[in-house]
């Protein structure tokens, strides 16, 4: 019988491992995700066609296939996950707590692992994170962090970009 993918339970990162594959250190550092924002897709490719004047068909063809993306949101925008997604500082306490953004906000390389209701699980090992501040101040939504990430060939090598399995 065949299986689907649904309901996500957790998003979970870390550090990619000192061997460059999966992070053994991930840690659900956000929550809060906001509903039906999680994806992981796969960009359309290209296509190379090579023609001759003496004929309409092609007489080479090559396709490249499209980046890989991660993407996801968050309702989480305390101090300290503003400060995990973006870096800068945290400083004061309290109500005085608040966090004060970097002169320049970087890519971060992480390893990302997705929990699924229905107990699938998939782990990308080298994704290139670029997060986003999105807040909207009205009575209709809460402001959000977007993240938006390449997935990368893992350093280490035999590990696949993308691996499904099941939690444990």
């Amino acid at each position: 019988m065949p299986e689907v993918t649904f309901g996500l339970a957790q998003v979970l990162t870390g550090a990619p491992a000192a061997d460059g594959g999966m992070s053994i250190a991930l840690t659900e550092k956000f929550g809060y995700t906001v509903s039906d924002s999680f994806s992981i897709t796969t960009e359309e490719g290209t296509l190379s066609e090579i023609f001759i004047e003496e004929s309409d068909t092609a007489i080479i063809s090559q396709s490249t296939a499209g980046a890989k993306r991660v993407a996801w949101s968050t309702y989480n925008t305390e101090p300290e996950a503003l400060q995990a997604a973006f870096g800068g500082t945290v400083s004061g306490s309290g109500a005085a707590k608040v966090w004060n953004a970097p002169a320049n906000i970087n890519a971060v390389i992480l390893s990302v692992r997705v929990n699924t209701k229905n107990n699938k699980r998939y782990d990308m090992a080298k994704v290139s994170i670029v997060p986003r501040l999105n807040i909207n101040i009205n009575k209709t939504d809460a402001g959000r962090i977007d993240f938006t990430g390449t997935i990368l060939i893992p350093d280490k090598a035999g590990v696949s970009p993308i691996v499904m399995g099941y939690q444990s």
